[in-house]
């Protein structure tokens, strides 16, 4: 098995602290409850989402992320209830867990405000046995296996009519400390928050094209802002196709690093709807890997056989 050689120093922070320590999908229009739990149940049927996603294709040892959600309406549409899985796998470390999610919905005459909530409970894994130490002295770097379970708890709300959305939220609201191999480092070894604002408008450019600009501004603590900007296109209530930009600010330069996003999404029928997403960075890393690539499927069940509106936008 590959193992990774590095300093015990740069690897500690780079696994437990001021980075973006929560996987990016660039299709997160088309599953929106991955950013804001204010999201369950507005598509106003039992929905299910899985998602796959492979980083920097060609780079050793790049993250892979899996995530699965349910979610629906209960209580005449006025709660939304949602249950998700996850895992993220990057080198020898592991990030997994499940989420809960709970919203409250207000309704109004052409749209509707939702107040969201998410409990989560998610486990930090590292196999050292992944890992070439430098220092076989450093304690931090004890055992052959390390792991700990640790609650969580995110918010966010969630206002959208049929042809707009805007919603804000955070995630890791408990900033619960990880503390691997006892050694506890308050300054870095904790989740960070994380900041979200997102947006996005549906306009009829002919009774077959519609064009939705929307864009992701997302903020972590301690780590660069970045701002999701993208365009897709909708034909004939089946396709989706668009572009995007992925803007990071360098942290503690004046600068911004650059990627280039590509999506499809398309309806095979009102049930069942498949996408996929391509990342390729304009920058220095495009010299290290081939892009990101990431799938998805989503599965709407009209368990009450009401009226569907065709088509959704988000």
């Amino acid at each position: 098995m590959k193992k990774i050689l590095i300093y015990p120093v740069f690897f500690f922070a780079a696994i437990t602290c001021f980075g973006q320590q929560d996987g990016i999908f660039s299709q997160y229009f088309f599953n929106p409850l991955l950013v804001n739990p204010g999201y369950a149940g507005s598509r106003e049927m039992l929905t299910f989402v899985a998602a796959y996603k492979r980083q920097w294709v060609n780079m050793p040892n790049a993250p892979v992320i899996q995530t699965a959600s349910l979610h629906g309406l209960i209580n005449k549409d006025k709660i939304g209830l949602g249950l998700s899985l996850f895992n993220d796998q990057g080198g020898p470390v592991r990030f997994s867990g499940i989420i809960s999610s709970y919203a409250y919905r207000v309704r109004f005459a052409k749209s509707a405000l939702a107040l969201g909530i998410q409990a989560s409970l998610a486990q930090y894994h590292v196999n050292w046995n992944e890992i070439t130490i430098e220092d076989q002295s450093d304690a931090a770097f004890g055992g052959n296996n390390d792991s700990r379970l640790f609650p969580d708890a995110n918010f966010g709300v969630y206002y959208y009519s049929r042809r707009f959305y805007l919603g804000a939220a955070t995630t890791h609201l408990l900033k619960s400390k990880l503390d691997l191999s006892g050694i506890r480092r308050d300054n870095i070894t904790h989740l960070s928050r994380h900041y979200f604002i997102t947006s996005g408008y549906v306009m009829a450019i002919s009774n077959k094209v519609h064009f939705k600009p929307s864009v992701l501004m997302k903020y972590v603590e301690g780590a660069p802002f970045n701002v999701d900007l993208n365009a897709n296109w909708l034909f004939y209530s089946r396709l989706w196709a668009g572009v995007g930009l992925r803007e990071s600010k360098v942290s503690g330069k004046n600068e911004w690093d650059h990627q280039l996003l590509m999506i499809v999404e398309y309806h095979i029928n009102r049930k069942f709807r498949v996408g996929y997403g391509y990342d390729m960075p304009l920058n220095g890393l495009q010299d290290y890997n081939s892009g990101s690539h990431e799938i998805m499927l989503g599965i709407d069940f009209n368990l009450n056989k009401t009226k569907e509106i065709s088509p959704r936008y988000f």
